[in-house]
């Protein structure tokens, strides 16, 4: 019951009072009538003043959206001015269309069917001079956004090729790239050409590595050994359908999110435990592969007000963008899948040719410096638990220092050096300083 009567109240004011009253055949004095009316006026005037005020708040807050649609946009046509878009239109039966007032679903490429009735131009009032003053600025624009120089800008670019993304992930036993092992490899290919009728299929998984652990609805088990070639040789045939069905040549990307870090040093740390490195690199240089790595190219997006999220992982992203969609987390085909869909969106598609990529040589020898580096980081740590007196069985030294030590080439036998070099242990604690180190190390045998 007095639910229902808030209810009244709010909806038609105090004047329900008397309402209900009539309703039941009851008199009611004259003072109460005229206290119930100037209360009804009252009611009235408040709420007038709050529609006036929820009017204006509504109307500020619909003109700061659109200040901020308005910015969006502006960021947008600079982002695709700068990758060189607007500078191309279809020339063709009579008709000419700008790529940059296209629809974000529409693909920005040539077609097997347009090119066959449309002609690519440049519209610029001549051509090869002009053409070449506007690849440079493409490249140089490209340059200045994502802090690159011009020479990397023009790699980026690669304008005189198409390219396809293998969207790629892997899941190993753990997070250490150089002590965990492969145990699934999936990939989903994104072609930006609208081709029809192909036999390749889109997407690939493997599990591999037989004697690891999987759940009981998990077969077919393949070794790394033969999967790595496996996802080789689809990856070259489906670069070959495409060329075949495109008239031109292409080249693939592998995009992995957190790949730099992650995915690439894992595979190539695996490829090399099994010596297979030349057959690898071999192959895939024959498929003319480049790496990329879209969580850099997500932050530069984040950077720059394009992905409102407050973290740059996979997942934080696709909350964002697809709210009311869920996946499968920490499968490969899975993550590769939600991963194509974030970089096939309408805020993150039209930066895919600006992000960065890498070829094999690159990528093997960044990849080899980090190896290194860490063997000889765990073979210093090795000589310092090896000089522990049984009473302190663990030298308390970070990994950072570790890493320090190897960066300057100071090994354990160039340390017992410098501290054979000072009267009292705080000359070698003043030398260690002086090297850039913040910690003390206890030398034993010294």
């Amino acid at each position: 019951m007095k639910t229902d009567m808030a209810i009244l109240h709010k909806n038609i004011g105090p004047i329900w009072k008397l309402m209900l009253f009539l309703y039941l055949e009851v008199d009611v004095p004259e003072t109460a009538v005229r206290a119930v009316l100037e209360q009804q006026r009252q009611w009235r005037l408040k709420k007038a003043e709050n529609e006036s005020q929820e009017v204006i708040k509504k109307r500020a807050t619909q003109k700061k959206n659109r200040k901020r649609r308005l910015r969006h946009e502006k960021t947008r046509m600079d982002s695709i001015r700068a990758t060189g878009v607007t500078t191309v239109q279809y020339v063709g039966k009579s008709m000419a269309v700008d790529q940059s007032d296209s629809s974000d679903e529409d693909e920005t490429v040539i077609t097997e069917d347009n090119m066959n009735s449309a002609t690519l131009a440049i519209t610029t009032n001549s051509s090869s001079t002009v053409a070449t003053t506007n690849a440079s600025t493409q490249a140089a624009a490209t340059s200045s956004t994502y802090g690159t120089g011009t020479e990397a800008g023009i790699k980026q670019i690669l304008s005189m090729q198409s390219r396809i993304f293998i969207i790629f992930d892997l899941e190993g036993t753990g997070g250490n790239t150089h002590r965990d092992s492969i145990i699934e490899i999936g990939a989903s290919a994104y072609i930006p050409h609208r081709i029809q009728d192909l036999e390749t299929p889109l997407e690939f998984q493997l599990f591999c590595n037989e004697d690891r652990y999987f759940p009981g609805n998990v077969t077919g088990q393949t070794k790394l050994s033969t999967a790595l070639p496996s996802f080789l040789d689809w990856v070259a045939t489906l670069v070959q359908e495409v060329q075949e069905k495109l008239q031109r040549t292409i080249y693939p990307v592998m995009v992995a999110h957190n790949g730099y870090a992650y995915d690439y040093p894992l595979l190539f740390k695996e490829v090399h435990v099994r010596g297979m490195t030349d057959l690898i690199v071999a192959r895939m240089k024959d498929c003319n592969l480049h790496f990329a790595d879209s969580l850099k190219l997500c932050r530069e997006l984040k950077s720059q007000n394009v992905l409102k999220t407050t973290s740059v992982s996979m997942e934080s992203i696709f909350k964002v963008l697809f709210p009311r969609r869920r996946y499968n987390a920490h499968r490969s085909l899975e993550d590769t899948r939600a991963l194509k869909m974030i970089l096939t969106s309408r805020r993150v598609k039209q930066h895919l040719q600006c992000m960065e990529t890498k070829n094999v040589t690159e990528t093997t020898n960044t990849w080899e410096k980090k190896y290194h580096h860490y063997n000889a980081v765990t073979a210093l740590k090795l000589k310092f638990v090896e000089n522990t007196p049984p009473h302190n069985s663990v030298i308390k030294i970070s990994n950072y220092t570790y890493s320090k030590l190897v960066e300057k080439n100071l090994t354990y036998e160039k340390l017992q050096d410098l501290y054979a070099q000072g009267s009292t242990v705080q000359d070698f604690v003043n030398k260690f300083k002086s090297l850039g180190f913040k910690e003390k190390i206890q030398l034993i045998k010294l």
